[in-house]
């Protein structure tokens, strides 16, 4: 026990050191023969352009972080890559495998030299030296003269040197510019890098636009929020409007299109706000449909306050097949005072009229269900609740308040 007690006790040194220790990069931390690392969250690698001329070339600046070892070609690492143009304030910012970047990565402690780097829209050519995790130097980018023809003749508008460059480093084709102007999406430099970077498909776009015609910043957003690309054309189906903003909103609150189908045919004719409501307060279309066979003009927050409030829809049924005319706060009411049925039709059978919140107090002053039969006798006054309560206090059985009464 005293040799477990000791590790246990060195292990959490450890980790409390690390805790501890401010993040500025890898720490290692050696405790009795026991290694502890911790490494800092900003070591993904990372490349920085920035531009000085932008006329029929790109030229600049380029720093990169590469504090990490070499990537291998079944490691995924991303790499976060950025252009910075202080001219116009523009920024670019895309990430790419670091695999194609490997040159970058340091096969020994220090480097001089340069690397030309093919993208699809021309040549980026990088020199300078790496030292101390870091690597820094001089860029050009040469457009490709063809890429440069085909992307002005597909794209909405020829993109200019900078925009090649961006083109160029996210990985955009002109095979993926001539397939978006086929799907009738035909578009801009920016538009398809963010494609690109969204993992936006001309299929994805065809589809999601089937019944709307989404713009492309929508587009994204819909596949950055997982949007299935039939479920616009499901939801239209099932008899919807909406926008952009409302796909996302039911999709992240997992409102499927046969579930907004179903509470069509459960007679509700809900907005998109009611779908998600119901779906948060986890109200099923079949339980809301007994309600509304009850309620016929019920609203989607009483449906909710009863499915909140433990409500069956037996016990619905049941309580207004005992008395039509109770609302909905007023069965919640009995519910939870533990009013059944069976309590309200006694009384109603033998002529009361007594309202919930009478047959509440009755209820909660243990006046048994017995009582009901001598609230009224032929040619005597109906005893009311407070009379009720009273004989009860004082222990009396219903058959001696009738032999009093008659």
């Amino acid at each position: 026990m005293r040799t477990i007690g000791r590790w246990l006790l060195v292990h959490l040194v450890g980790l409390a050191l690390l805790v501890a220790c401010p993040a500025k990069g890898d720490v290692n931390i050696n405790i009795l023969g026991f290694r502890y690392e911790s490494r800092s969250s900003s070591q993904s690698p990372s490349l920085t352009l920035k531009v000085r001329e932008n006329e029929g070339f790109v030229s600049g600046t380029w720093s990169a972080n590469l504090a990490q070892s070499r990537p291998s070609a079944n490691q995924q690492v991303w790499f976060s890559i950025s252009i910075h143009d202080a001219r116009s304030q523009k920024m670019f910012s895309a990430h790419a495998d670091a695999i194609n970047y490997s040159f970058l990565f340091p096969q020994k402690k220090s480097w001089r030299g340069q690397h030309q780097m093919l993208t699809p829209a021309g040549t980026l050519v990088l020199s300078g030296q790496f030292s101390s995790k870091t690597a820094a130097g001089d860029f050009t980018f040469t457009p490709d003269a063809n890429y440069l023809a085909q992307a002005g003749a597909h794209l909405t508008s020829a993109p200019s040197t900078l925009e090649l460059l961006e083109l160029g480093l996210a990985g955009v084709t002109v095979e993926q510019m001539v397939a978006f102007e086929k799907s009738g999406m035909k578009s801009s430099a920016a538009e398809m890098i963010r494609f690109k970077s969204s993992g936006v498909t001309p299929q994805y776009a065809v589809a999601v636009r089937k019944v709307q015609p989404f713009s492309a910043d929508e587009i994204v957003r819909l596949r950055n929020s997982g949007v299935p690309e039939t479920f616009p054309a499901a939801m239209k189906s099932a008899g919807y409007d909406f926008d952009a903003v409302q796909l996302v909103k039911l999709r992240n609150s997992g409102v499927s299109a046969d579930e907004a189908a179903a509470w069509k045919k459960a007679g509700f004719d809900f907005d998109l706000e009611s779908l998600v409501k119901m779906r948060n307060s986890g109200v099923k279309p079949d339980f809301a449909r007994a309600v509304k066979e009850v309620f016929p003009s019920i609203s989607s927050s009483e449906v909710v306050k009863l499915r909140n409030s433990g409500i069956s829809k037996e016990f619905l049924i049941d309580i207004k097949k005992a008395d039509v005319d109770f609302t909905v706060d007023e069965i919640i009411r009995l519910r939870n005072s533990g009013v059944s049925a069976d309590y309200i039709r006694a009384w109603r059978t033998a002529g009361s009229t007594f309202r919930s919140e009478e047959l509440i107090r009755l209820r909660n002053s243990g006046v048994p269900v017995d009582y009901a039969a001598v609230v009224n006798i032929p040619n005597r006054k109906p005893l009311s609740v407070d009379t009720l309560i009273k004989l009860r206090n004082r222990g009396m059985s219903a058959q001696e308040i009738r032999e009093l009464r008659e």
